[in-house]
């Protein structure tokens, strides 16, 4: 009876190890040479919260971890804003005995300004060609993410890359 236990975990485990992506070396390469703005929001969002709370995943190339050291800066965003501008007037009414303003849509843009955060490896701790992500992380656009975080985003990040929405530069 008390074996049942044991052999319900060991299944268990196989099955959440089926579901996990094998990253190929070049899969592995492509994520890194991302760049923020080329990846979906919801990975955006992720690699943020992560930031945020101050999780490192940067090692050494002798998996020693390294700290991290978090960075932020200034970004601006382009925003169309709508507005509703009065343009004259026009007869209206019974008879055209009123007059009445007529409007017309105006499109105008915005300068947008956010704060957004970003971890940078302590390179006074380890050489920086020798800096690289812990074993159980990917490098996602000059960021660390866990393996088991990373995999629910590789549909969509092989879907854009596959249909060339994630074009790589140079």
């Amino acid at each position: 009876m008390s074996t049942f236990p044991a052999l319900l975990l060991v299944a268990l485990g196989f099955v959440c190890l089926a579901d996990a992506h094998v990253f190929t070396e070049e899969e592995r390469e492509f994520f890194k040479q991302l760049t923020f703005d080329q990846l979906p929001q919801e990975l955006k969002v992720a690699l943020r919260k992560r930031t945020r709370h101050g999780v490192s995943s940067w090692c050494c190339t002798n998996d020693k971890p390294i700290k991290s050291i978090q960075h932020s800066k200034v970004v601006s965003e382009t925003v169309k804003v709508t507005s509703r501008v009065k343009v004259g007037y026009t007869k209206c009414g019974f008879l055209a005995t009123n007059m009445c303003a007529t409007y017309d849509v105006r499109y105008q843009n915005q300068l947008k300004y956010a704060v957004t955060y970003y971890e940078v490896p302590d390179k006074s701790q380890c050489a920086e060609k020798d800096i690289k992500c812990c074993e159980h992380d990917l490098q996602i656009a000059g960021n660390c993410l866990e393996l088991s975080e990373a995999n629910k985003y590789v549909d969509t990040l092989t879907k854009l890359k596959d249909n060339g929405l994630l074009d790589l530069l140079g």
